[in-house]
């Protein structure tokens, strides 16, 4: 706002800091609601207000800045030794930074709970996921039958073989106690060691192959 520099009576001179004081007061009531909403985020009505409000903020403190030198320069006008007051300047100033402040203060709080409403599961909800047992898996046996040998080389070398935590000795404890019929047989006196265990495998694979020719992958 531009202002033209006359000698203004002291009518005009009280009715334009009537207005600067105006002003002044409508900026302080807009960080008065944001310090509102800053301490009740709940409150979407004044959250409301405050964001319609606040757009109008910096033509405030322009106005208020043209005023405050007006006011100056006429009374500098008409008293040579006037110092010029920037006190209104200052204060209005100070309320800018408050109103810039709450409104980044509330934008935080909407970041936040954009992401707290993203959030992982809570630990309660885990724990309830963790009650939610599933039935174990059951390794298959072999008693020999070709046909039946596919599922039974597959889930043995998946659940047992491949299972980095098991010793060899226990692989091949597993690998006897799931032979029965002509298949347990075939491993019979051949002593549970880690030395025999490649022995056991071998001979149960000799005997499917003898049974009958099928294609598995090793």
């Amino acid at each position: 706002m531009l202002f033209t520099l006359v000698k203004m009576s002291p009518k005009k001179l009280k009715n334009t800091l009537a207005k600067q004081d105006s002003l002044l007061k409508m900026l302080e009531s807009v960080a008065e609601l944001g310090k509102k909403c800053v301490n009740n985020p709940k409150d979407t009505h004044s959250r409301s207000q405050f964001r319609y409000k606040v757009c109008n903020v910096d033509n405030l403190y322009k106005e208020i800045n043209d005023l405050v030198d007006l006011v100056n320069d006429m009374k500098s006008e008409d008293d040579s030794e006037y110092e010029p007051d920037f006190s209104d300047l200052e204060k209005s100033s100070d309320l800018l930074a408050k109103v810039r402040d709450y409104q980044c203060q509330l934008m935080q709080t909407s970041s936040d709970q954009s992401s707290s409403s993203k959030a992982p599961p809570s630990e309660d909800s885990h724990e309830r996921k963790a009650r939610v047992r599933l039935p174990p898996l059951e390794l298959p046996s072999f008693n020999g039958d070709v046909n039946r040998f596919p599922v039974f080389y597959y889930a043995f070398k998946s659940m047992i073989h491949d299972n980095t935590e098991l010793s060899d000795e226990q692989r091949i404890q597993y690998l006897i106690g799931k032979l029965s019929d002509k298949a347990v047989s075939v491993v019979s006196g051949v002593p549970a060691t880690i030395s025999s265990g490649i022995i056991l495998w071998i001979n149960t694979w000799t005997l499917v192959s003898c049974l009958a020719p099928i294609s598995i992958r090793f």
